[in-house]
């Protein structure tokens, strides 16, 4: 049972109200207008309650409010060019030319991301559009759910990936400056060593303290410092792409270029079954796009239309990532030829020219484009989170800062030392968890809720909010987010050579090629149906917290009113044919006085015209 004293102050003044049976209503904390009491401000049942603003509440930011239509203003360009400034990327790019060593061909490895894209693209579409509709971003999103407070763990589920990527950026910006600094000073090279257990020598070591210091001082200094040169690095990396293939094309010949790949050894797991590999590779694009799958309705709420949004992210990412996939590949090719070995690191790459002016330029150039990508994609998501666990100690700029860190102290210079540990390590296996959240995201908004939200409630962080649960939790999308990721935890502890990959069945090491699907598939079908078909007693056998007021007995009733300071007769009957919505969510009671007919409420009994007191699922 709820403890209103125990409960989280939300900034708001204390609230109680005793209805007798004449509809005499007292009031205390509560702003009323005649008869209807429903909440900290008065609306009327024909029209919802607009969410918050900045001004009437301290619970909601500027930026988790919903857009206004002057807001509203991002078409096909917009979205166009948006992916196209991200798929332009330097870990794009060591992906795509990753896939070689899998096993799989070139045209394979060309066709698998276009696939992937296409694959990842349905979920993610199917999630912006409940941010179109609603204009909603995407912490806000996570409530109707995960719960009021549930969404912040979720949102931080995404954020510690998001921390794993900055990290990766942070040794590729790292390097490429290592790089230019081995051009300029030959000697920075024999640095001494220090030794297995950090894996760089001082030199690198140097460079990397410096480029975490330059993210550092942009957290310090304000993130938007860094927007007015974005308009200008994806270009200017997507040139330095282009005059890479044709020095290269120049120097071995693109049809040379494509036939050297089938020549590069084949380290992956799945070397003997080409099948597997490319269903593998499909697994990893969906997990190389997960974390935009998830929070795209923060993108999509400024879209101006469904179509927009749509037609803007299907034309673009899938032949975006086409493209520096294939001149990643040939360029891989070329450096087998020219070095006895495939080059898969750019900033690696940039190092074998024999041109120090342009390995400096090129290594400037990338590491600046390596700033604003990770900036913008990994550094404001984690640093959000972190904060929105405790906003009253934890700033923006002090999530800012953890980020920073914690990328620099997971080494990930080790974790993406070579091409398998990040596809089957890093992108299946973080994928994995992000399906298993997205899925939930998706039966509850599509299959659960039926595509409508009570945008109000959702900023409603009180014990009477629908999306309140039990104590901010749906321990139903927890349970399903765990469960789904269950069958493909073996594969990936052999994957990551936590345990030895002969002592798991051939089944699991199968199954974890394809995880994306399977922890998707499970989440999405697990809390559709336990949030659709659980029976009300074993919720009740859990907890009474779960029980819906209209199945209490009298006594359970007054007991849960009184707990909330409100002395109520409920006139509720078992047989009513209540809202769905009401009858299979868990929620906590919010009071309702109104003279009008039930049948004029939404969020009333349905056949029952008499009943003047309800409940707010």
């Amino acid at each position: 049972m709820h403890d209103p004293e125990n409960e989280p102050t939300t900034g708001r003044p204390a609230r109680s109200a005793s209805v007798g049976l004449s509809g005499d209503v007292s009031l205390s904390g509560w702003e009323t207008e005649g008869p209807e009491v429903l909440g900290p401000r008065t609306r009327s049942f024909s029209e919802p309650e607009p969410p918050p603003t900045p001004d009437e509440d301290d619970e909601a930011l500027e930026d988790l409010s919903p857009t206004t239509p002057a807001q509203r203003s991002w078409g096909f360009t917009n979205f166009a060019a948006l992916w196209t400034s991200v798929s332009i990327s330097v870990p794009l790019y060591m992906f795509s030319a990753s896939l070689l060593s899998t096993g799989l061909d070139w045209w394979q490895s060309v066709l698998a991301p276009f696939l992937g894209c296409m694959m990842i693209l349905v979920p993610m579409v199917m999630n912006g559009w409940a941010g179109c509709k609603y204009g909603v971003c995407f912490p806000v999103f996570l409530r109707s759910s995960f719960g009021t407070k549930g969404a912040l763990f979720a949102a931080l589920v995404r954020g510690l990936v998001a921390i794993g990527y900055f990290g990766l950026n942070l040794y590729v910006g790292g390097n490429s400056l290592y790089m230019a600094l081995v051009a300029l000073i030959p000697s920075a090279r024999n640095a001494p060593y220090l030794g297995d257990w950090l894996g760089l020598n001082l030199a690198q070591l140097f460079v990397m303290l410096l480029f975490l210091a330059v993210h550092l001082l942009i957290v310090y200094l304000g993130i938007n410092h860094i927007k007015r040169f974005q308009v200008y690095l994806a270009p200017v990396l997507a040139t330095t792409a282009v005059l890479l293939f044709l020095y290269f094309g120049i120097r071995v010949g693109v049809v040379e270029m494509l036939a050297a790949t089938d020549n590069i050894p084949r380290t992956g797991p799945h070397v003997q079954s080409l099948g597997l590999a490319f269903f593998a590779a499909l697994t990893a694009v969906c997990g190389c796009w997960s974390t935009m799958a998830m929070n795209i309705p923060d993108f999509t709420r400024y879209a101006v239309d469904q179509r927009s949004q749509i037609m803007g992210q299907f034309c673009s990412l899938p032949f975006v990532q086409t493209a520096v996939g294939f001149i990643a590949i040939a360029i891989t090719g070329a450096t087998f030829v020219l070095y006895g070995e495939p080059v898969w690191d750019p900033a690696v790459l940039i190092a074998r020219i024999p041109s120090p002016f342009f390995t400096v330029v090129a290594a400037l150039m990338m590491a600046l484009s390596v700033i604003s990508l990770n900036v913008t994609c990994n550094l404001v998501s984690p640093a959000n989170d972190i904060a929105n666990l405790n906003p009253n100690a934890i700033t923006f700029k002090h999530g800012g800062y953890a980020t920073c860190v914690v990328g620099f102290v997971i080494m990930p210079w080790k974790i993406f030392s070579s091409a398998d540990s990040l596809v089957f390590v890093w992108l299946i296996g973080t994928g994995t968890v992000l399906a298993a959240v997205l899925g939930v995201m998706l039966g509850d908004f599509y299959v659960v809720r039926k595509m409508q939200l009570n945008v109000s409630d959702l900023y409603d962080l009180d014990i009477g909010s629908e999306y309140y649960f039990y104590r901010g939790f749906n321990l139903i999308a927890v349970f399903s987010c765990m469960i789904a990721v269950v069958p493909c935890a073996p594969g990936f502890l052999a994957s990551s050579a936590v345990i030895s990959p002969d002592s798991i069945s051939e089944f699991f090491t199968i199954l974890y090629d394809f995880s994306w699907l399977v922890s998707f598939a499970l989440s999405f079908g697990m809390h559709s149906l336990l949030s659709l078909y659980l029976p009300i007693d074993v919720l009740a056998s859990l907890s009474p917290d779960f029980l819906p007021l209209q199945h209490m007995t009298q006594q359970q009733q007054q007991q849960e009113c009184g707990q909330l300071e409100r002395d109520v007769t409920l006139p509720f009957d078992p047989s009513i044919d209540y809202d769905s919505s009401v009858s299979r969510v868990p929620f906590s009671p919010r009071l309702v006085v109104s003279p009008e007919p039930a049948e004029q409420q939404h969020f009333l009994p349905k056949k029952d015209p008499e009943v003047g007191v309800g409940v707010i699922p």
